[in-house]
């Protein structure tokens, strides 16, 4: 047959009917400037996105919202509906963008790289100027910012990028541009930021508080708890995924993310486990591929208005991308977040696709209400005019020293505290305890100074005098260090039931006991020394109230880390009682315990504060204070610190 009988045959051949996740597979080709998955493209790792794709290619369907949480697939699909509109059914495209510098970073960073890179688009490249493409048979524009530049192009085809950054009047006036094309469609792709921006409106998700109250548990921390119920005429679909357990398909919910009671935050990647909604059965993140490859979207209002808006929401849990979308990861990231709204707020949207609620309270944190320096504005190494004395406190690890300083006012018995300064160290203890010591002996010699605008009369420049000192790890080598140099006392935490006295009552903060030997049975010199058993329980519970009260207080420049360790507890109702938790101790309480936050920071400088805290008290109640106090005004050689 003549070469030019089959061109002819092949122009009037009709196109082979594909749907554009079909499109995409056979002809997209991703370069690595654009994806680290360079190749043709492929839905193994994101199944998820084939069904928006094919409902992109519905007929019927008029606007498609894609309420999606940061690199789970978003731009993919975009591609794909650009591939196919170039490809497939060309018709000139409108792409809106919040600013001119969103609009370029986009076309020049990503797109432009797509079209020169995948054969598919290539071909159909006439000019690609920075903010419009000219193609053989249309044209794509970008606006922004103004009506007036969105107004300028009717188009068949409007695609919005990030739509909660852009404003309502600018999308409405996009989704405009095609009333007068057949065929038009709109899609709507970003996270949602608050409940009031256009993806979240779109969707017309409303809080349902009935069903969360279904899976409160007052008793462990969680992921936020939501549930939503679709209440308007956009069809919003979740991904439901089968239980590897009892086969049930449900949804992925943050607060299901479980872990133990004696998880540190590091463990929390491989000891979280997600506990399914229907069995409570243990998911791990080796089953989500498969209950990811096994999904399918459902709708949760089906049969809702016309059918012509449809809507898909999806979090990261089901992102199978990276490492970094485990369970224990996720958990991580939003313990490290909860407490500040900025990064809250960033989680929510990035992480789990939802708007920030201002209304909702943390959970699984204390609620400290620490106000930095409230009253005195002292900064991190400065004494405030209330101080009178300083005691340090330490806890000792195999390899970390923590220390922390405080300050404390002798007018109302030593009760009105400041933090002046914490630290820490790595050094190993069973190495080198000698340095274990010296590092100790050093920052109880360092000189805290009063500022320069002080109004308090006396000495410019103070010493710790004491240093409450953990004796839970290598305890014969604190209780030698305690016998030879007085200004240690090795103290032990008790943990255990705290019973709140009645106000006639004496509350006991410490036992003293004479020990004249190390665990080892080695005597000790002088006779042996005091050895100290805290009443932790109720230390902290006087702490957390103190700076409830605003009689503790923080440097203006206290940092993030120092805060998680102090907020690393929290105080749990009696189980035997069910008796409700009061922030004001009364008469007549419960009984309280103490415990470590599940997935919490380590609580290592809390314990610091505590010991420092029970140091003035335990100094107050000995001799030691008249003696010690003449070494607290004046400068100290290096050396001497050894004496004392």
């Amino acid at each position: 047959m003549p070469d030019a009988t089959l061109g002819f045959a092949a122009a009037i051949e009709p196109r082979e009917k594909m749907t554009p996740a079909e499109h995409a597979e056979k002809t997209l080709y991703l370069s690595s400037r654009i994806t680290d998955y360079e190749g043709l493209i492929r839905f193994h790792r994101t199944p998820y996105l084939r069904e928006p794709l094919e409902v992109f290619g519905d007929a019927y369907v008029r606007e498609l919202l894609l309420c999606f949480a940061t690199q789970v697939g978003k731009s993919t699909i975009l591609y794909c509906i650009l591939n196919h509109i170039v490809d497939y059914c060309p018709a000139n495209t409108l792409l809106v963008a919040a600013t001119e510098r969103q609009a370029d970073d986009i076309s020049t960073k990503r797109l432009q790289h797509l079209f020169r890179d995948s054969p598919s688009l290539r071909r159909h490249i006439r000019r690609l100027n920075r903010l419009t493409y000219e193609l053989d048979e249309m044209d794509i524009f970008w606006a922004w910012n103004s009506v007036s530049s969105v107004s300028a192009h009717p188009c068949r085809y409007i695609i919005m990028d990030e739509t909660h950054s852009v404003g309502k009047d600018i999308r409405d006036a996009a989704t405009e541009r095609g009333k007068s094309k057949e065929g038009a469609k709109i899609v709507e792709a970003s996270s949602p930021a608050t409940p009031t921006d256009n993806i979240w409106t779109g969707l017309q998700l409303e809080r349902d508080r009935e069903a969360e109250r279904e899976y409160e548990d007052p008793g462990r921390p969680m992921l936020p708890l939501r549930r939503y119920r679709a209440a308007g005429d956009c069809v919003v679909n979740r991904y439901l995924v089968p239980c590897p357990h009892c086969l049930e398909a449900a949804p992925l919910y943050p607060d299901r993310i479980w872990w133990p009671a004696d998880c540190a935050i590091r463990e929390l990647t491989w000891r979280a486990v997600y506990l399914c909604p229907r069995c409570d059965g243990e998911i791990t993140d080796r089953h989500k591929p498969a209950m990811v490859g096994d999904g399918t979207w459902a709708p949760m209002n089906p049969g809702a208005g016309s059918g012509a808006r449809v809507g898909y929401h999806l979090s990261s849990l089901y992102s199978l991308l990276g490492d970094q979308c485990s369970f224990g990861e996720i958990a991580a990231r939003w313990i490290r977040a909860r407490r500040d709204p900025e990064k809250r707020r960033n989680f929510l949207k990035n992480w789990l696709a939802y708007p920030d609620d201002p209304d909702e309270e943390t959970t699984g944190a204390v609620s400290l209400s620490i106000d930095a320096g409230s009253g005195d504005g002292h900064r991190r190494g400065s004494i405030p005019d209330g101080v009178d004395i300083i005691t340090a406190g330490f806890d000792i690890h195999k390899k970390i020293l923590y220390g922390a300083i405080w300050g404390w006012s002798d007018r109302d018995h030593y009760r009105q505290g400041w933090l002046i300064d914490w630290n820490r160290w790595t050094v190993d203890m069973d190495v080198d305890p000698g340095a274990v010591l010296e590092l100790m002996a050093e920052y109880r010699n360092t000189p805290y100074k009063r500022p320069g605008d002080s109004t308090r009369t006396g000495p410019a420049e103070l010493w710790p005098l004491v240093a409450g000192t953990d004796s839970g790890y290598r305890a014969g080598q604190v209780y030698l260090w305690a016998a030879s140099r007085p200004w240690i006392y090795a103290v032990k935490g008790h943990r255990g039931d705290v019973r709140i006295p009645d106000a006639q009552k004496q509350v006991a903060y410490y036992t003293r006991k004479l020990t004249t030997a190390t665990p080892a049975g080695q005597p000790l010199p002088g006779g042996g020394i005091s050895r100290y058993v805290l009443n932790t329980g109720f230390l902290k519970l006087e702490f957390y109230d103190a700076i409830g009260a605003g009689v503790h207080k923080f440097p203006v420049d206290v940092d993030g880390d120092l805060l998680d360790h102090i907020d690393s507890e929290e105080l749990v109702r009696d189980p035997r009682t069910g008796a409700e938790f009061y922030k004001r101790r009364k008469k007549g309480d419960a009984a309280k315990e103490f415990v470590e936050l599940r997935g919490s920071w380590d609580n290592h400088w809390l314990d610091c504060c505590i010991y420092a805290r029970a140091a003035v008290e335990i100094l107050a109640g000995t001799d030691d204070l008249g003696e010690l106090a003449s070494h607290h005004y004046r400068p100290r050689s290096r050396g001497a610190v050894t004496n004392y």
